[in-house]
């Protein structure tokens, strides 16, 4: 009788520590842009360039309870008929538990200090942005990973759009958005190191060095545009609001980008300790062997 071959795990480590270090980053940015006179101040001079829509909303309008539900369920449905239940358990723990998080924080845990704040309404994080965030996420982790790519193609842009238009909009502050996608990246971390992949889901191919070669340019290029439109309004005057607003959506984008590529595209191939040869194992086995 042979034992069933159990599909070697990839390592838990890489998880816990993004995890870990995804918790204590959403903590860094509440302290110094909610927190701080200087973070409420920069944040609050870019909503002034702000520019509400009226009643159209773009890509806003498809995030609701219904799209929420919907593709939570496909993303179970998926998994289950993958048959791997642990990839329905990681989707459901992305979704809820990031969402759990983002209300308790928000209506809960965390109070905006009335510092120089035009409104002293906490935002921190966003709901949005979590919903959005963590949607894509649940569906990239229970699709095989060409599917996986295929999402990530479409997702990485689609997130951009809406993180540039909640701020564009004046829905949320900069801190509000990046807050929301370090929480779906720390509960993404949780759920990968309670049911961790499968070393074959996470075999770098030539595709997923493209895949992230383009997203460190995306993260870099964005990041280093709003580094030198935030130096050229701290050089102009007040009017120019709107130089920090964009400067704000640029680096939102570089973060969701870096979100995504820190999550999903690996790195490099775990490594899995040799399979030994049948015959050696049942002798090994005093079960198998019979003895």
């Amino acid at each position: 009788m042979r034992a069933t071959p159990v599909s070697p795990r990839a390592p838990r480590a890489p998880r816990i520590v993004l995890g870990v270090l995804s918790a204590v980053a959403v903590t860094v940015v509440f302290i110094v842009a909610v927190t701080s006179e200087s973070g409420q101040r920069w944040e609050d001079t870019a909503l002034t360039a702000a520019d509400y829509p009226g009643t159209w909303f773009g890509l806003l309008n498809l995030v609701s309870i219904p799209t929420i539900a919907a593709v939570s369920i496909l993303a179970v449905v998926i998994a289950l008929l993958r048959r791997r239940p642990g990839l329905a358990a990681r989707a459901i723990v992305i979704v809820g538990v990031s969402t759990l998080a983002g209300q308790l924080l928000k209506h809960g845990l965390l109070d905006r200090p009335d510092i120089s704040s035009v409104s002293a309404d906490n935002s921190f994080p966003s709901g949005h942005t979590i919903a959005v965030v963590s949607l894509w996420f649940a569906l990239a982790t229970v699709l095989p990973p060409l599917g996986r790519r295929l999402v990530l193609l479409v997702a990485v842009p689609f997130t951009a759009a809406v993180c540039a238009q909640l701020i564009g909009y004046g829905w949320h502050r900069l801190s509000d958005v990046i807050g929301g996608i370090l929480i779906v990246v720390t509960a993404a971390a949780i759920a990968g190191a309670l049911w961790p992949d499968t070393a074959a889901d996470r075999t770098v191919t030539a595709a997923d060095r493209v895949l992230r070669v383009a997203l460190q340019a995306v993260v870099a290029v964005a990041a280093v545009l709003a580094l030198v439109l935030f130096l050229v309004y701290r050089g102009g005057q007040e009017y120019q609001a709107s130089l920090l607003l964009l400067s704000c959506q640029l680096l939102a984008v570089s973060v969701a980008a870096a979100g995504f590529l820190v999550t999903f595209v690996p790195w490099r191939t775990p490594r899995t300790p040799p399979r030994a040869r049948p015959d050696v194992a049942s002798a090994q086995d005093p079960v198998l062997s019979g003895r």
